[in-house]
């Protein structure tokens, strides 16, 4: 069993390139990260890659992490997101033309009774059929708390098609719910 160490303990470890502390830093936060990448990404092999990515760049920056800016989780997922977003922009993947995507424009009421009962993972698994473009902003916005601002600033947008964006795939998002509280229905009904 390993020993916990303080988010200082680590950090402090690491600045002094010291294995165990290293290995504590990986240990702390590989799932996080992991989590992160999954949300933007499409393909394990590109999240595993991205993982991979973010704590080189961790390690390697972590003289420049100032602890008056942020808190530690907060400034490496920013780290991770960027590394995301930048794959994302060098497959062409957040270019989109999807105003025609079936159910962009589908809104229900009784969406929120499945979506109480669905299991988190169910639930990342839609997110992740989504649009690249607009399960980028939807991640960025609903989950990671970015505002349209900053999401404008990251993907090179307005803030306007941040927004369409973000109400877009949160209707995919409601028909999908919808749907699959349709199926439900039906099957209990039989």
């Amino acid at each position: 069993m390993s020993k916990k160490y303080t988010i200082q303990e680590i950090l402090d470890g690491c600045r002094q390139k010291q294995a165990k502390y290293q290995r504590a830093l990986v240990d702390t936060y590989a799932g996080y990260l992991h989590s992160t990448c999954r949300r933007y990404m499409n393909d394990d092999s590109s999240t595993k890659d991205l993982v991979q990515e973010s704590m080189i760049r961790i390690f390697g920056n972590l003289e420049k992490y100032d602890p008056k800016k942020g808190n530690f989780k907060g400034w490496i997922t920013t780290i991770t997101i960027r590394l995301c977003l930048n794959k994302l922009k060098e497959k062409n993947l957040l270019v989109l033309g999807l105003d025609n995507h079936p159910g962009a424009d589908f809104v229900t009421n009784e969406s929120q009774l499945v979506l109480d009962k669905m299991q988190t993972d169910f639930l990342l698994e839609m997110i992740k059929e989504l649009p690249d473009g607009y399960r980028t902003v939807f991640n960025m916005a609903a989950i990671d708390g970015f505002s349209h601002s900053e999401i404008a600033d990251f993907l090179n947008i307005t803030e306007l098609s941040s927004r369409t964006r973000l109400s877009r795939a949160r209707r995919i998002l409601r028909h999908k719910i919808n749907n699959l509280s349709k199926q439900e229905l039906w099957v209990n009904s039989i």
